[in-house]
């Protein structure tokens, strides 16, 4: 018997079940509850928020001999990363949000071995990526001529305009100013660049900095679609073995010594108005409020999240980071995901990874690599739409999309789709938004935040956005929860130091 099998055997309600609701391990009484999780902290880092970047801060920390607490609002861990399980008759997982990683991130191969995941990388991306205009589909040499105009012409706008003009500026009116009509930036450019923000951020181009986007432009590179094909990594089995993995190594025999799950944060403060003492969180639990007061809180939530944390966008407690968090854009994320019982888009295309001006904004093969995969005949086509196009996707809007896809590969047959699942990530509770972005005039101001300015505090902030140009993305997550768990270990080396006295 393994030890997973052994945990759903004789702890069943604390097994991970990343697809699927995982209930709360919980006590006789309240009181008991409480007591037990109190005296638990009070050595312990609490870490709120169990996605992708709680998980792998607790495991650095484990690595550092740190002990830690785990409290997720949800009744599942992995935030964004979210698979179906068995979403079809040949048992092919459904990627619901994070299914591509870069290929560059050094900190998820280094985990991934120390985790003993297989990545798998897919080199066609980096050639076999298209756009689609109507009934036409421009392949990747040309697309990369027209982007290269579109470079030039931003080139010229960043001499003639200044950087506070340019983020004042919405994308949209940088539009307008490499109109097709009097520049040689052609309309399959401009519509290239506002599907990439709205995969990417979830935004529309009439609400994010011209500049924001300029200054990522400047960081992927003059090739931006070799660079975008860097994602081309997904883990084998799905991604939520990356998030299995990782609870595996965390929890022992009892996981409730380490993880909570439906503890919703709803409120932090400082008992002692200085950010270096204790900081007070209260929880919302099904046993009902409760406070927990530590001097080493980490917050691994969404931004959308941090938002509604009472306490946290008050000036007087986070200084700084209160307007950050209450008015940077949030960006809107619908995914959906439909299984064939025939890849039959591969008898048209070499591989499918597209955007283009149909309705779905961007496309791609999402059926699984695997062995087991290889032998099926069904397979799975996933597509995502951001900004305000997002609200409008339901099971019947996803047909419509489909059939105009099929239609625009000259699929005559009309196959129909076997199972269609539509995620909306900022209706979900639990994240009521996907990525952050910089709205005109917000980027000059915030680009270079410093999340964690006080290095010896007792509350820090882990996440994806600790990074603006990597945003969003596995990689910054992972990053920020190393840094972080970094910090919190050379703060206690400095103390206990002084408490031995050799400083």
């Amino acid at each position: 018997m393994n030890r997973r099998d052994f945990l759903q055997r004789f702890f069943p309600t604390a097994v991970l079940a990343t697809g699927g609701p995982m209930s709360l391990v919980g006590c006789k009484s309240f009181d008991n509850w409480f007591f037990q999780l109190e005296r638990g902290i009070k050595d312990r880092v609490l870490i709120v928020g169990g996605g992708i970047a709680g998980l792998n801060l607790a495991f650095e920390l484990k690595k550092k001999g740190i002990p830690f607490q785990i409290l997720e609002g949800s009744a599942r861990l992995g935030g964004r990363i979210y698979s179906l399980e068995h979403f079809n008759a040949s048992e092919q997982k459904a990627e619901l949000g994070a299914e591509w990683f870069s290929d560059s991130d050094q900190n998820l191969k280094n985990l991934a071995k120390e985790l003993k995941i297989e990545l798998q990388v897919d080199r066609r991306i980096a050639s076999d990526q298209f756009f689609f205009t109507g009934d036409q589909w421009i392949p990747q040499a040309r697309l990369e001529k027209e982007i290269q105009i579109l470079y030039q012409q931003l080139a010229k706008i960043g001499l003639q305009k200044s950087d506070r003009e340019l983020d004042l500026m919405p994308l949209s009116n940088l539009f307008k100013l490499m109109n097709p009509t009097t520049t040689k930036v052609s309309d399959v450019a401009l519509m290239w660049l506002e599907r990439v923000v709205q995969k990417r951020w979830g935004a529309d181009p009439v609400e994010i900095s011209g500049l924001f986007i300029m200054r990522w432009l400047d960081v992927i590179g003059p090739k931006p679609l070799r660079t975008l094909a860097q994602s081309n990594t997904r883990v084998t089995g799905g991604s939520s073995v990356l998030i299995n993995a990782l609870h595996d190594r965390l929890v022992g025999i009892l996981p409730q010594e380490v993880l909570r799950l439906k503890h919703e944060l709803i409120q932090v403060s400082y008992p002692t108005a200085d950010p270096k003492g204790p900081v007070e969180l209260t929880f919302q639990s099904p046993q009902g409020q409760f406070q927990v007061q530590t001097m080493d809180a980490v917050l691994c939530l969404p931004m959308a999240k941090l938002r509604l944390v009472k306490g946290l966008t008050s000036e007087s407690f986070s200084g700084p980071l209160s307007a950050p968090i209450s008015q940077l854009g949030l960006g809107r994320t619908s995914k959906i995901v439909a299984s064939y019982k025939q890849k039959f888009w591969r008898q048209r295309l070499n591989f499918l990874m597209g955007l283009g001006t149909l309705s779905a904004q961007s496309i791609w093969d999402a059926t699984p690599e695997g062995s087991d995969s290889l032998k099926a005949t069904r397979g799975l086509i996933s597509i995502q739409m951001g900004g305000q196009h997002s609200f409008q996707i339901n099971p019947n809007s996803a047909n419509v999309i489909l059939n105009e896809f099929q239609s625009g590969i000259g699929d005559q047959e009309k196959q129909q789709p076997e199972n269609i699942h539509v995620h909306n990530w900022t209706t979900y509770p639990w994240t009521q938004g996907s990525n952050f972005f910089f709205r005109p005039g917000q980027f000059l101001k915030w680009s270079k935040l410093d999340w964690n300015p006080l290095p010896d505090g007792s509350l820090r902030i882990a996440g994806d956005f600790l990074d603006p140009m990597a945003g969003g993305r596995l990689e910054a997550s992972l990053q920020s929860s190393i840094s972080v768990a970094q910090l919190i270990y050379e703060k206690r080396q400095i103390l206990k130091k002084k408490s031995t006295g050799s400083v």
